[in-house]
């Protein structure tokens, strides 16, 4: 074996071609399992390796093979450069590869970045999640200066990007349009989505990205923004509410828009005379009531229009205002609430959480890139969790809405009796006997037609044989 591969990283360094290349790219699986006991996974003229050319000629099987592999790092590492400019030019790696045409495969990748070990202190563990595939937006430049460069690690020791470390391009919205993880959110607004693709969103891994960028950058610029939409709210709903009813006053002037639009805001302003309206309470309980159908028109509109207190002012915006509120209240949302009632919930529970991810990535990329330099600094290239606590109410609390950033609740408990790695176990068990099952079928179709082949060349050359010769093969051969 070890001389196998010295021949193999021999035959590398002369035609930098080896048959493991050729193997790859015709797509014969099984004897690129077997070359890769004999041959190191090597890079051919053009620096590609064997899963470059079995990407590129779409042979899922033989890249399934590459990446269960021992030498899965290596296949994965990337091998691109870009120029030290501001391009509109996305990078090409393998991992980018395997999310737009393999989602499969690269699922089996990203259930190996993570890895769980234990701590000083049974029976706490920590899981870790390697981040370099997933988030390869900094590259460092070449010994020259001319160029960025894959072939050297953006990262020091301790998980954090090195000084010369640059992004691949000047221009952040590339950064953003083209990053792994918008890859994969973008498949949660198309149409006719590849189902395995919207699955990826879902991973451990994507979500560890997601809540370390959170963690880190995001949450603070959302909760900052959130704090001053809150106060704006505030402010302008006490503006509206001691404001003053015009009684009596025609403006003619019809340009004050401002003023229309401010009225649109609030029903308090249309309806404040009505003494269902008059207060701030309540309005919000009789706006609740008429969420169940009390409507109540002819009791708002049409009152006793001889009572000075109880008139309704500004009918042009109240008719418009009620008409809304019917059709989105009474209409649209109660028989969505009908219709989640009997429709299939947990579908729709899982749509919601997909889009809720992919709401979040979008802000949590889009956060980065306006500012880069807050990016540099919380960009790593591991995310650690400790498994084996039980979260208080307050830390669910926390973790539910950001605050939080080590415990994981849901799989803590039950990854401390190694259920993550017999899942896995089994699942590599099940691909190898889809694979058996597979070749079996294929053995059995050959064997029949070597048997009709033979029995024609006898009958040509008028050679007898006894029928009972021949054992008919098994037709269950699927089961």
């Amino acid at each position: 074996m070890v001389q196998g591969k010295v021949k193999g990283s021999l035959l590398q360094q002369t035609r930098r071609t080896t048959p493991l290349h050729v193997a790859a790219e015709k797509g014969y699986d099984r004897l690129v399992k077997r070359l890769l006991l004999d041959f190191i996974p090597t890079k051919n003229k053009k620096g590609e390796t064997a899963l470059d050319l079995a990407i590129s000629n779409g042979h899922e099987s033989v890249a399934r093979v590459l990446v269960e592999s021992d030498y899965w790092e290596e296949v994965m590492a990337p091998s691109d450069t870009k120029k030290m400019s501001c391009h509109n030019e996305a990078r090409i790696t393998p991992m980018r590869k395997l999310i737009d045409k393999f989602p499969k495969v690269a699922k089996l990748v990203f259930e190996k970045c993570i890895e769980t070990k234990e701590e000083s202190t049974p029976p706490l563990k920590c899981k870790y999640y390697d981040l370099t595939y997933l988030d390869d937006t900094y590259m460092m430049p070449s010994e020259d200066g001319t160029e960025l460069t894959a072939g050297i690690d953006p990262y020091d020791e301790n998980g954090r990007l090195k000084k010369e470390a640059k992004a691949y391009s000047d221009d952040y919205d590339v950064v953003y349009k083209y990053h792994p993880l918008k890859m994969i959110a973008n498949a949660v607004n198309l149409k006719h989505a590849n189902a395995e693709k919207l699955k990826l969103l879902s991973e451990p891994l994507v979500i560890a990205l997601i809540n370390h960028k959170w963690n880190s950058l995001g949450r603070y610029v959302y909760y900052s923004a959130l704090m001053i939409y809150i106060a704006f709210m505030v402010l302008f709903t006490l503006f509206v509410i001691y404001t003053p009813a015009p009684f009596n006053v025609y403006d003619a002037d019809k340009n004050k828009m401002v003023d229309l639009s401010a009225y649109l805001y609030a029903k308090n302003s249309t309806c404040e005379e009505v003494p269902e309206f008059s207060t701030v309470p309540s309005a919000v309980l009789k706006t609740a009531v008429m969420m169940i159908g009390e409507l109540e028109f002819t009791a708002i509109f049409h009152g006793d229009m001889h009572v000075h207190p109880q008139r309704l002012f500004d009918p042009e915006i109240a008719y418009p205002l009620f008409l809304f509120f019917c059709v989105i209240m009474t209409i649209l949302l109660m028989n969505l609430l009908v219709g989640l009632a009997v429709d299939d919930i947990k579908g729709v529970q899982d749509k919601a959480e997909l889009k809720r991810l992919s709401m979040q990535v979008d802000l949590v990329l889009q956060v980065e890139a306006s500012m880069p330099y807050f990016r540099k600094l919380t960009t790593r290239s591991y995310y650690s969790t400790k498994l084996g606590l039980v979260p208080s109410r307050w830390k669910n609390l926390c973790t539910r809405f950001g605050f939080s950033s080590t415990e994981e609740k849901e799989e803590g408990t039950l990854d401390n009796y190694g259920f993550h790695d017999v899942r896995l176990s089994l699942d590599s068990i099940n691909r190898q006997l889809l694979s058996l099952q597979e070749d079996i079928v294929k053995f059995h179709d050959r064997l029949f037609r070597t048997e009709a082949m033979v029995r024609k060349v006898l009958e040509h050359n008028k050679i007898e044989y006894e029928e009972d010769d021949w054992e008919k093969p098994s037709q269950s051969t699927d089961d």
